[in-house]
């Protein structure tokens, strides 16, 4: 089973660079989302993708639900016998003690590992989380640069030579995925691994808070901009992300907050509606009250 670690910090946009790979992919794929909250998301955004999705929830697969993830890769194994295994740790996961896991599995081929890195956010999260963020960026070997197209063009340049200063031995690549060849997705998963990256000292998962919220509706597109902009003032904590699928207005909407930038896009109608938020110090009543203020009862 070949096996693919798609990493990067919360809202890079791994779950989008997986459908992209995900259809590419001749044979059988698995999708191992260890989801970080209560209420899972990004497993309804592969619902369009022919994969099996297989969800860990509620932990970090590097540290608290090390065992956890070890026997869920075994059983997806035993079970539907893939020819690939994509695994999206959660955002705040250390990429080289996820490597490491994983390298002492049986019956794994591990692929070179990849790491999206969200372009706009770069300088707030290496000031911010420091040495963990840039276990993520040098334990790849692939870094997939996204959200690089609103920045000013020398702006979006330090980002790329600071990246390549971190780790000189990646390939770089910016979307759009369309006009990437095929010969460079079927070289993600035919190169062989090298030696997992001996973990840095004191890199571990972050510690950071969960609020998983569900059965949600909006009156309007407006109210919901209301809500995600109260939540983003800072008055109920440091919200780093807030993800989430919700029926507004009539039609669903689906909704993703990352630091500075924010999407609400048309999706269609899932099984269930519900949000995530992760951040530090969050005043968990204050947001329950600020939720009742804009959704429909």
């Amino acid at each position: 089973m070949k096996v693919l670690v798609v990493s990067g910090f919360l809202g890079a946009g791994k779950t989008t660079f997986i459908r992209e790979l995900a259809r590419r992919i001749e044979g059988s794929v698995v999708v191992l989302e260890n989801e970080f909250g209560e209420a899972g998301v990004d497993g309804d955004l592969l619902a369009d993708v022919p994969i099996e999705v297989v969800e860990l929830a509620q932990g970090c697969i590097c540290c608290t639900m090390r065992t956890d993830f070890l026997r869920a890769v075994d059983e997806i194994e035993r079970r539907f016998h893939p020819d690939v295994l994509l695994i999206e740790p959660t955002g705040i996961g250390s990429l080289s003690l996820i490597l490491k896991s994983l390298s002492a599995g049986e019956g794994v081929e591990l692929a070179p590992p990849v790491t999206v890195v969200d372009a706009e956010s770069f300088g707030d999260y290496i000031e911010v989380f420091g040495d963990f963020y840039r276990d993520q960026i040098a334990g790849a070997s692939t870094l997939v640069v996204t959200k690089s197209e609103a920045l000013p063009p020398e702006e979006r340049d330090a980002v790329l030579e600071a990246l390549a200063a971190l780790n000189p031995k990646a390939g770089i690549v910016l979307p759009p995925y369309a006009a990437l060849p095929s010969e460079w997705w079927d070289g993600l998963l035919e190169a062989e691994a090298a030696d997992a990256p001996a973990p840095s000292e004191g890199v571990a998962a972050l510690s950071l808070e969960s609020l998983g919220l569900r059965d949600l509706s909006f009156r309007s597109r407006g109210d919901l901009e209301g809500l995600l902009d109260r939540l983003a003032s800072g008055a109920f904590g440091r919200i780093y992300r807030v993800k989430g699928l919700a029926p507004v207005g009539g039609e669903w909407l689906r909704f993703d907050v990352v630091n500075r930038s924010r999407t609400i896009e048309a999706w269609n109608p899932a099984e269930a509606s519900g949000m995530t938020l992760i951040g530090e110090g969050l005043d968990v009543p204050r947001i329950r009250m600020a939720l009742w203020e804009f959704r429909l009862p």
